[in-house]
């Protein structure tokens, strides 16, 4: 248990006293007071700045949106989490179509509790293929609001079967 926010389990740890750090190359599962759940194989600690770094992990949030993420750091005093090259995966009870595939990829993230930006980032529900999907919108920014169940677009261009159709500066659904 970490800072009574955090519960972490793991298959092994690294505690490395005088360096005040904890690693693991093994399965983790680190959950949060809110629900939130980071699975991973490979994680580092560090106790005196309380931020995790994990690579190559999996970030469920307490709504079922599932975060793959490569690389991020974890703030363990304020929650906020900062990732790269990520995807998305939404709970399908989100958008009202269990047939769908509702997700987001992008270069780089910042989540909070109820959002998360992400930079230079594609959406779309259509199911997955081996083919492009046939529509997507792809922006500069995108944040989505849990709260408020929106995904708001900055400088966005709406592409049928990978051809750009038209251009929003700023959208939102």
């Amino acid at each position: 248990i970490l800072e009574n926010k955090y519960n972490l389990n793991a298959k092994e740890l690294n505690y490395f006293v005088l360096e005040k750090r904890i690693t693991s190359n093994k399965e983790i599962l680190l959950t949060d007071n809110l629900n939130n759940k980071i699975e991973s194989n490979n994680f580092e600690y560090l106790i005196t700045k309380k931020i995790f770094k994990v690579n190559e992990f999996v970030y469920t949030d307490k709504i079922g949106n599932k975060y793959l993420i490569d690389t991020a750091i974890l703030d363990t005093d304020t929650n906020q989490l900062a990732g790269k090259d990520l995807e998305i995966i939404f709970n399908k009870k989100s958008f009202g179509n269990s047939n769908n595939d509702p997700r987001i990829k992008g270069n780089a993230i910042i989540t909070e509790e109820d959002k998360s930006i992400i930079t230079k980032g594609v959406f779309t529900t259509c199911k997955k293929n081996d083919s492009c999907p046939p529509w997507e919108m792809s922006a500069e920014k995108i944040v989505h609001n849990k709260t408020k169940k929106t995904i708001n677009y900055k400088n966005a261009f709406l592409k049928l079967y990978n051809k750009k159709v038209f251009y929003f500066p700023k959208f939102f659904h």
